[in-house]
């Protein structure tokens, strides 16, 4: 039978351009193919460039058969926004030329990624809580962030997830959902399981693939040889699952594994050993001290860090709601509670190091805060200033699908934002500046040096700049005051000045 296809194109409320066309339909599925022009079209661009201007297209399918002499009704009907960008993945400033792009353009402009890894809203999945999913999206629109990994040992997101994401702004890595999780690295080659995962694929890529905020579609996460190397697509199910994404979104970007090597680790004893392998990197999670952590992210030479945290315990709300009062010290990990609730980012032990003689709750939560925060804020700052020699920087993890009593993640069960939140933020910012040094504590030290540098996102180069570096005491006294007339450059990191004192 003959039908008409009737396309229609909105840009807020308004038509912009229609489509009739005539269609020979036969038994089963039949394609048809129909292209409209938008002309100087309004373009989607991601938070921090610009607005996500989003289309809408309605497609009516009626057929020609009369019912009492009348033209039958519309046969089906659908609705579906769309944005209009170009996405493209270029090489970051490095000398090896093995290394994956890792710098992505969003309609021909350089953006570098402020994100974080994202992880299934509620451990029940099932149920649609589309509040918590409004408040954490916008919680991380208002931190300034332009890109959420959907990590690969958690779900393929619901079409509202996506949806927001696009009217947000925010761009979305998505993984197949293959993971590692230090049990198993290396994928299955049975036969049986590949066909399986291309069969989830074709079905999962045709549902999303219209959605503007969906910029990189990922293996799996973690995904390792025997000898602890990231796989690529010589891996059976990996190569298999890049055919179905080149089939089926030829224009996404395509990384087999998070991180995607040519090392696994960001530890000091890769940066010894290949400098310049630390592509796409993983790690660590934790805390490591306060002079180690600065020494490690002083010595960072990743071109893109995927997953990284600092732990911290959760907040007062949560502990109370969840724990009850008799059980609620000591929080470490001898108390079986706390033990179960999340022994592995359990840092009581370094809090009593750094701190020392903690003996309540309330001064507890203060300080392991206090460290996470600034431990994060430290690490992601790191990153920021090697731009474009380092084109993103993913924090593992924004939100939590369970009560833990100690977590990495920025916000707690309940949605709530832990002071980490807001330390990522603010070097989120479109233009922030920072200083590198090299340890968090200087009892017994004489002098005191920071490199200070400022991170710009904007198209915009600032001239004329007075920066004003103080030492100040916890009193407010200020022990040391120097100033420097500099310049900001556009779209890039800037290395201003270097403050020491006597």
């Amino acid at each position: 039978s003959n039908v008409d296809l009737e396309a229609v194109i909105y840009y807020e409320g308004r038509e912009i351009t229609r489509l009739r066309t005539n269609h020979e339909l036969t038994l089963g599925q039949t394609i048809m193919n129909s292209s409209l022009t938008i002309e100087q079209p309004n373009l989607w661009w991601p938070i921090g460039l610009g607005e996500a201007n989003q289309y809408q297209v309605r497609v009516t399918v009626s057929d020609h058969i009369l019912v009492k002499g009348e033209p039958s009704p519309t046969s089906d009907e659908a609705i579906i926004e769309f944005g209009i960008r170009h996405i493209e993945w270029v090489e970051n400033e490095t000398v090896d030329r093995t290394a994956l792009p890792y710098t992505i353009k969003v309609n021909g402009e350089k953006v570098y990624i402020k994100g974080w890894n994202w992880v299934p809203m509620d451990a029940m999945y099932g149920v649609e809580q589309p509040q918590k999913l409004e408040r954490l999206l916008t919680l991380a629109k208002h931190a300034n962030v332009n890109m959420l990994r959907v990590w690969g040992g958690g779900l393929i997101e619901k079409d509202a997830f996506y949806k927001l994401c696009s009217r947000l702004g925010l761009m979305v890595w998505q993984e197949f959902i293959q993971s590692s999780s230090g049990i198993e690295n290396k994928p299955s080659i049975d036969p049986s399981f590949i066909n399986m995962m291309v069969n989830e694929a074709e079905n999962i890529i045709p549902g999303r693939r219209n959605y503007p905020s969906l910029v990189l579609w990922g293996g799996g996460n973690e995904l390792q040889n025997h000898a602890g190397q990231p796989l690529d697509n010589d891996e059976p199910v990996l190569g298999a699952l890049a055919e179905v994404v080149k089939r089926l979104d030829p224009n996404r970007y395509w990384l087999p594994t998070s991180p995607s090597g040519r090392r696994f680790s960001n530890n000091l004893e890769n940066i010894k050993e290949d400098p310049t392998g630390l592509h796409d990197v993983h790690g660590p999670w934790e805390h490591q001290g306060l002079t180690a952590q600065y020494t490690l992210y002083n010595r960072g030479t990743s071109l893109f860090h995927s997953e990284f945290g600092v732990e911290g315990i959760t907040n007062p709300k949560v502990i109370n709601k969840t724990i009850a009062k008799e059980n609620q010290w000591p929080a470490s990990k001898d108390n079986p509670i706390y033990f179960h609730r999340g022994s592995w980012w359990n840092n009581e032990t370094l809090v009593q190091e750094a701190f020392g003689g903690l003996q309540n709750l309330g001064e507890l939560v203060q300080a392991s805060q206090f460290l996470q925060a600034e431990g994060l804020r430290y690490a992601v700052e790191s990153n920021l200033r090697r731009q474009y020699q380092n084109s993103g920087t993913l924090p593992w993890q924004f939100n939590e699908p369970f009560p833990n009593a100690y977590c990495t993640s920025a916000l707690d069960y309940y949605a709530e934002p832990k002071p980490v939140y807001y330390a990522v933020k603010r070097a989120y910012e479109p233009v922030h500046v920072t200083a590198s040094f090299n340890s968090q504590v200087w009892e017994g030290l004489q002098k005191f040096e920071a490199e200070v540098w400022s991170v710009n996102a904007t198209a915009l180069r600032i001239d004329n700049v007075t920066i004003v570096m103080r030492i100040v005491g916890g009193s407010g006294e200020v022990y040391w005051q120097q100033s420097a007339s500099v310049q900001v450059l556009a779209n890039g990191a800037t290395r201003l000045a270097v403050g020491s004192t006597p």
